[in-house]
């Protein structure tokens, strides 16, 4: 009985003093490491000519969700390419971030897509972006918080490269959305 009666106290003791398991700690969100459109390009370049050496680069865009307009004029994350080879008749989706280039998807197609030139573009998008920010986009972004911004390179109908640069605030609806030549910087079109 005093066995019993000491199993018990030592159970009880235990049971009162046990701290009960640990609370996870929280791991925090792995942060992406920002990547320019020239670095993006040219890895995604090197990944899609060892499938086709003939592809030629339709579009590049990336996206943003901001709180803060000038986070805008920082690299992106993480960028989305389309490449043609006109051998294959296929197009490639390649998406580039800090680590890793590789193609996403391939799709054969019929008609012949516009591709990007070299030229004023491979500077890169802070040049359009700031002259988005200039022309309304700051004033929508302060007061649309949490708007999604999508960034795009392709070749318009006369086969220039164009920026379009399009905010949405997911909630309300509300838009904004510049085009911009690529050689020359102006504004093509501004739609509300």
């Amino acid at each position: 009985m005093r066995t019993a009666w000491l199993l018990a106290m030592l159970l009880l003791i235990a049971g009162c003093t046990y701290p009960g398991p640990a609370e996870p700690t929280p791991t925090p969100a792995p942060t992406l490491e920002p990547v320019s459109l020239w670095n993006a390009y040219r890895r995604a370049e090197v990944t899609v000519r060892s499938e086709a050496p003939d592809a030629g680069l339709v579009s590049a865009s990336t996206q943003w969700q901001t709180e803060d307009p000038d986070t805008l004029l920082e690299d992106p994350p993480q960028w989305a390419f389309v490449f043609y080879s006109p051998s294959q008749q296929t197009v490639f989706d390649l998406l580039v971030d800090a680590s890793q280039a590789r193609v996403a998807n391939r799709a054969q197609v019929w008609t012949t897509p516009q591709t990007l030139e070299p030229g004023g573009w491979q500077e890169g998008p802070r040049d359009a972006l700031s002259i988005f920010l200039a022309y309304g986009g700051q004033e929508f972004l302060e007061g649309h918080p949490g708007a999604t911004v999508s960034l795009h390179l392709a070749t318009n109908e006369e086969g220039a490269a164009v920026w379009t640069i399009a905010a949405l605030d997911i909630t309300t609806r509300e838009t904004l959305s510049l085009q911009i030549d690529a050689a020359n910087l102006q504004v093509l079109t501004i739609l509300p």
